[in-house]
């Protein structure tokens, strides 16, 4: 007895099953939820943020400066934290204004993995 499957299915390659289950899509709805809490919390949370920020950058930046190459390593990191954010910057501005949900997908970028986000 062999399986049949319903006249409305649809049979794909394996390539386009990799794309499909590459990413996630976040509704325009949610979008506008995100929005909304960072900018009703923005103003009590960013003291406390900077704080954070400061105190791990420095605790990162001591440990890094004990190994061999830790600024190679510093440098690389500070690049790859600058992409993602300024990739998810602008295509979260897109989507609230467009009225659009947030595709995020997940590539390579010199060996590491890369988000990619993008008004969809």
């Amino acid at each position: 007895m062999e399986m049949v499957l319903p006249r409305n299915y649809v049979e794909i390659e394996q390539e386009e099953m990799m794309y499909l289950d590459g990413g996630l899509y976040v509704s325009h709805s949610t979008v506008q939820s995100i929005a909304s809490v960072v900018g009703m919390t923005a103003h009590q949370s960013i003291p406390a943020a900077t704080i954070a920020l400061k105190l791990g950058a420095t605790f990162i930046a001591a440990k890094l400066a004990a190994i061999p190459g830790g600024n190679i390593i510093a440098l690389v990191g500070a690049a790859y934290i600058v992409s993602t954010a300024g990739s998810i910057a602008p295509a979260f501005v897109s989507a609230l204004m467009r009225r659009r949900g947030l595709d995020i997908t997940v590539g390579w970028w010199y060996g590491l993995p890369q988000l990619s986000f993008s008004a969809r």
